[in-house]
């Protein structure tokens, strides 16, 4: 399939050729500018922050918590939460696909409800009984939790011009990478440390609760990003329209 011209679809100069890309320092610059933008990236990072905090330290509350053997935890939570998970994220975009056309701040409203709805069913599992209960509730929470994600990468495409885009999802993806990856499990794990000795065994359990209460946070700074979001995509657009 012939490789279509870069902002073919998109508002251009009246020539039509194509910008060049721009520098990372120029696509930060431009995106910072936008309220929206520093909402949407704060948000995913830290939504990221709370669910792979979360994620990474599951498995180990199962395994020494709820004494789950190690095989079962991969077998079985593994799995559930691989296939609720990579399902939640294609419905969210069907679903986002379908909201955003009639109004863009669909964009942000759809991670916004993930993290909120998914937030206490991943309490439940932290909180859970026994396997079995954390695993059953580990389908709705995929289901629900696993459709932040992909209306953030959209709604960061929505706020870069052609010419930023390829730079401009790589910022998003160092937002949530750093945030999320490199401070999630690390801060989880510290705090079930600190916790150990008047929680015990549980000392996990209300550490990856706390790390998961961002999820607040998160939601406020995507809601409060969705105010300013169309607003952004308009002044954008008639920016680089044809004059």
């Amino acid at each position: 399939v012939r490789e279509p011209r870069r902002g073919r679809f998109d508002p251009g100069p009246a020539n039509g050729k194509p910008q060049p890309t721009a520098g990372i320092g120029e696509v930060f610059a431009f995106l910072w500018q936008r309220r929206s933008f520093r909402a949407l990236a704060i948000g995913a990072g830290i939504a990221s922050f709370g669910g792979t905090g979360f994620g990474v330290w599951m498995p180990a509350l199962l395994e020494r918590t709820l004494e789950m053997p190690k095989t079962d935890v991969g077998l079985q939570f593994g799995t559930v939460m691989a296939v609720s998970g990579c399902l939640g994220a294609l419905l969210a975009g069907k679903l986002t696909d379908t909201l955003y056309r009639r109004d863009l701040r669909w964009l942000l409203w759809v991670p916004a409800l993930s993290v909120l709805t998914s937030l206490p069913l991943l309490l439940t599992q932290a909180f859970a009984p026994a396997p079995w209960v954390a695993i059953a509730a580990a389908v709705p929470a995929g289901l629900l939790g696993g459709g932040w994600a992909p209306p953030v990468y959209a709604a960061t495409q929505r706020l870069a011009p052609a010419r930023m885009r390829a730079i401009a999802a790589s910022i998003i993806v160092l937002f949530i990478t750093l945030l999320g990856q490199g401070g999630g499990p690390w801060a989880v794990g510290i705090l079930s440390d600190y916790l150990a000795p008047s929680f015990g065994r549980d000392s996990i359990r209300v550490a990856m609760a706390m790390a998961l209460s961002t999820y607040i946070v998160a939601a406020v700074a995507l809601l409060r990003g969705a105010r300013s979001f169309a607003l952004d995509v308009e002044e954008i657009e008639k920016s680089t329209a044809a004059p």
